[in-house]
């Protein structure tokens, strides 16, 4: 089986410029969501996530009906970025971003169900079935049948419930999700050092995500359109949504707690890292591509298929926010920051506790 080819220059240039100059729809306010790793605070997620759903909702709604109280202007989502807890909240919102379902703490909500009627502490301390040697400290069977039931959950179609808009038009089309990983297995990658030598520098990177792209009928187109290197989904179709499901058990693996978990993708994905290198010239940059050892792959794949053993993915990127940056700016671009200049930006949802001379105190950072 022969070797990926290296992605040609105008390919690179196309998939990961080094400066987005506009956001994605004229006249409005583009951006992304970080879901910083959580444990459980991930409930505390879900509420932000299912709120802002809720908003923009209504919003639109108002939009749709002609009212004079709608907002001139637009907000568009385009990408989310999450790690452990935070990741499993960016798999929720994809799964239901394309139906209707009801908000709050209420029965039928995903997010609700899933950090709050999902798995209890009598779940993970079940006796599990008998391996060779200890594979975890805690029983995460319920994890794989809810994260199974959640990618097959649907809803009333969008503009049936009287709160919904017909389309979400706030989102962008496809609407990304990258979700990190820390793959245990490794990447081996190549640094060709310039000049005539032809020599390098091999190294094996462990800090990995998986991307998707899920399709938004009457979202802003998102170009570029559809990615060699990221999973498609879709509302009415099937197709690869047991993989956003093998991603956010992977992604929320914590070491020794819960057991590590398999990702299988086909082999040339992983060739699609790439890294900002200084140009030819002294104030200019490049992108080059991170090529993977190809023959170091091999042994361990399957008709062009890469398996990749992994865990949590915050021990590696708790708060990607260099994922989203990227996304809204490019790889070498620069957000607005001036306050009547400013059309896009990354809103980070994290919650920490800090020790103050009060006492303890939970807070949000956004940013």
């Amino acid at each position: 089986m022969s070797n990926p080819a290296p992605i040609p220059p105008d390919e690179l240039k196309r998939l990961f410029p080094l400066a987005r100059p506009d956001p994605i729809r004229e006249k409005s306010y583009e951006f992304a969501l970080t879901l910083a790793g959580t444990v459980s605070a991930g409930a505390y997620t879900a509420g932000v996530l299912d709120y802002i759903l809720e908003a923009l909702d209504a919003w639109e709604c108002a939009r749709e009906a002609g009212s004079h109280d709608a907002p001139t202007h637009h907000a568009v989502l385009s990408t989310l970025t999450g790690a452990s807890g935070g990741a499993i909240n960016g798999a929720i919102f994809m799964r239901v971003a394309g139906f209707a379902f009801p908000h709050g703490p209420k029965t039928g909500n995903p997010f609700y169900d899933v950090w709050v009627n999902g798995v209890t502490l009598s779940d993970l301390l079940r006796p599990s079935d008998p391996v060779d040697g200890l594979r975890s400290v805690f029983n995460t069977d319920a994890f794989a049948r809810m994260a199974t039931d959640l990618v097959t959950k649907s809803g009333p179609p969008l503009g049936s419930d009287g709160t919904t808009p017909v389309a979400r038009g706030y989102l962008a089309d496809p609407l990304r999700l990258f979700t990190m990983v820390a793959n245990v297995t490794g990447i081996p990658y190549r640094i060709r050092f310039r000049g005539q030598s032809h020599l390098g520098h091999d190294l094996v990177g462990h800090a990995d995500h998986v991307r998707f792209g899920f399709t938004v009928p009457g979202g802003v187109p998102n170009m570029p359109g559809p990615r060699p290197d990221e999973f498609a989904l879709g509302s009415a179709s099937a197709l690869n949504w047991n993989l956003i499901a093998d991603a956010a058990l992977a992604t929320s693996a914590f070491p020794a707690a819960f057991p590590s978990q398999p990702l299988a993708r086909a082999l040339a994905m992983v060739g699609y890292r790439v890294a900002v290198v200084p140009g030819e010239d002294q104030n200019t940059a490049e992108i080059a591509q991170l090529t993977p050892v190809w023959d170091s792959l091999q042994p361990g794949t399957t008709q062009g298929q890469l398996s990749t053993v992994n865990v949590d993915g915050g021990t590696v990127n708790n708060q990607p926010l260099d994922f989203a940056r990227a996304a809204l700016a490019g790889y070498n671009g620069r957000n607005p920051r001036a306050g009547d200049e400013a059309n896009r930006g990354v809103v980070l949802i994290d919650l920490s506790l800090l020790k103050i001379s009060s006492g303890q105190h939970s807070f949000v950072a956004v940013v």
